[in-house]
Formats: structure tokens, C-alpha cells, sequence
């Protein structure tokens, strides 16, 4: 399910150097996970580490709240929101936005799924069919704070966690879309393996009666992960553990939840790990 040269990279990868996509030619001896160095020092990225001290979450109650929800990669994307060009259609870029996000009322901002996407470029600006539960995408980083080229940037956990916390800084709750159901690494038919797929497809995705892959319909390019796998279910909730302490987010809304309830008599046992969860069942 993987080319034994395609460089993969690690499932609990908090940080991802651009561009996220095939290599473009094969090299002829296997490249393991340590060669990734060579990768990140070339796009001029370094590691986000984890800030000592992450500002408590804001809790709204659901009655009260007023959700401005929004897509991070078309905010400030077109040149009327006024942004600086290396922050349009950026983390940052949605914070010099934040008076107009309260000008409507709002108390809750929304956003869609910022997991790091290979396509987010192409046909994918909504973050539907993202290849990694820990990494922020770095394609909606900002190139300004950097001073380098677009998306070399220095890290985009860290600007991701300062949009957080700047939202909160202005009162506002933070909520993300999150995306449980699959992960965007091709099909069978049409395999693009970037990590799990590659490392042990079959303890983390879909498998159906011929032994295959089961694809995703609804989100082209994308295979069903195995919500009753411990192994699926244990790195579901540590990635929503990273997103609650380390990014700062205060909750999350579960898309394509109906796709979860794949246990007996449809009882999710992912879902009841997330509820029991001592960091992340409130969220």
C-alpha cells in the first residue's frame, strides 16, 4: 500500500514542513523516517514545542452562545479583507480580522478542520479530507512572520496557538471542526500514502470483506478509519488531548459523527473514550 522509497511521515507529528505531497520522483533506495531531517531543514521549518503555560480555556454555555464560524483558508483570502499579503488567508491573517468577528456579536469562533491536508491547495480549502490528526496545516501559515518564502514558515502549531490565544484574549471562545471519520491518504484504487496507510493500514482503517481499503464516498481521495480499533481509538484521543493542552482550543464539533457508531448494535466505542476522557470528555 506504499512505494518502499516514499518518505512517510510520523502519525504524531505535531509540526509538517511544505509542501505536504509525493515526492516527485522515487528515489531508488528506501528513505526512512530519520532522512525527514534532510526535509524539514531544507523548507528552513523547525519544531513547535510545547509552551509551559497554555491560558485556560473559555467554556460558553451552549445557549449563550453566538458561533461565527469560518474557514481559515478563505477569511482573508480575497484582497478586499485588507489584510497584508503574507497573511491573507492565514491563522494570522483571521486574527487582524478579530474586530470584525466581534462586531457581529459573536462569543464562539468556529473553524473549519485545520488538520494538516495534502490538498488543501487544490480542491480541498475546507480541510475535508485532511492526512494528519496532530499537525496544524501548514499551507495556512503566514509567510510574514517568518520572513521567508510562502508557507516556509517557523512553525504553524505556534501561529495556530497564538490565533487561539488571541481570540481569547478578545473573550471569544474557540471551537474546531474535526474530522474522526477518515483520513485523506487515496484509496486502494488510487493510493497517495503519506503515514498510517503506509505504516499498518490494516490496524487503523476500514478493512472490508476482500481485504481492501474501505474508501470514503463522500470525500474523494479518502479511506475509512476503523473507529473500533484500539489503536485508532487511542490515537483519535491523544490527537484532541494535543489540540485541548497544546494548541489551546476549547471544544470541538465532530464531523460525520453517524460515521463513528460502527460498533455493536451502534454503540461507539471511540466516542465513549472521548466522553471518559479526563481532558477532553467535556469538550
Amino acid at each position: 500500500r506504499f512505494h518502499p522509497a516514499q518518505v512517510l511521515f510520523d502519525p504524531r507529528a505535531v509540526e509538517l514542513a511544505t509542501p505536504i505531497a509525493p515526492f516527485p520522483e522515487m528515489t531508488p533506495t528506501p528513505l526512512y523516517m530519520g532522512s525527514l531531517a534532510g526535509v524539514m531543514a531544507a523548507s528552513g521549518g523547525a519544531p513547535a514545542t510545547a509552551d509551559a503555560a497554555v491560558p485556560p480555556q473559555l467554556r460558553q454555555s451552549p445557549a449563550e452562545e453566538v458561533v461565527y464560524e469560518l474557514s481559515v483558508a478563505e477569511f482573508t483570502a480575497h484582497v478586499s479583507a485588507g489584510v497584508a499579503p503574507g497573511d491573507a488567508g492565514t491563522y494570522a491573517g483571521v486574527l487582524s480580522r478579530v474586530a470584525h468577528i466581534l462586531s457581529t456579536g459573536a462569543t464562539t469562533v468556529l473553524l473549519h478542520p485545520v488538520s494538516a491536508s495534502s490538498r488543501r491547495d487544490v480542491d480541498d480549502a475546507w480541510g475535508k479530507a485532511p492526512i494528519s490528526l496532530f499537525a496544524a496545516d501548514p499551507a495556512l501559515a503566514s509567510s510574514s512572520s517568518s520572513g521567508g518564502p510562502p508557507n516556509s514558515t517557523v512553525s504553524a502549531t505556534r501561529q495556530l496557538r497564538e490565533l487561539v490565544r488571541g481570540l481569547h484574549a478578545h473573550g471569544l471562545e474557540v471551537l474546531v471542526h474535526f474530522v474522526l471519520t477518515h483520513l485523506g491518504e487515496g484509496t486502494d484504487d488510487d493510493p497517495a500514502s503519506a503515514s498510517l496507510r503506509g505504516i499498518d493500514a490494516a490496524s487503523y482503517f476500514q478493512v472490508d470483506q476482500s481485504g481492501g481499503l474501505e474508501a470514503n464516498p463522500a470525500v474523494p481521495g479518502s479511506t475509512v478509519l476503523d473507529p473500533c480499533s484500539t489503536a485508532t481509538q487511542r490515537l483519535v484521543v491523544d490527537a484532541l488531548r494535543h489540540w485541548r493542552t497544546a494548541v489551546g482550543v476549547d471544544g470541538f464539533v465532530v464531523d460525520s459523527g453517524g460515521g463513528v457508531a460502527r460498533g455493536f448494535m451502534g454503540r461507539s466505542t471511540l466516542l465513549e473514550a472521548i466522553a471518559l476522557d479526563p481532558i477532553v470528555g467535556g469538550a
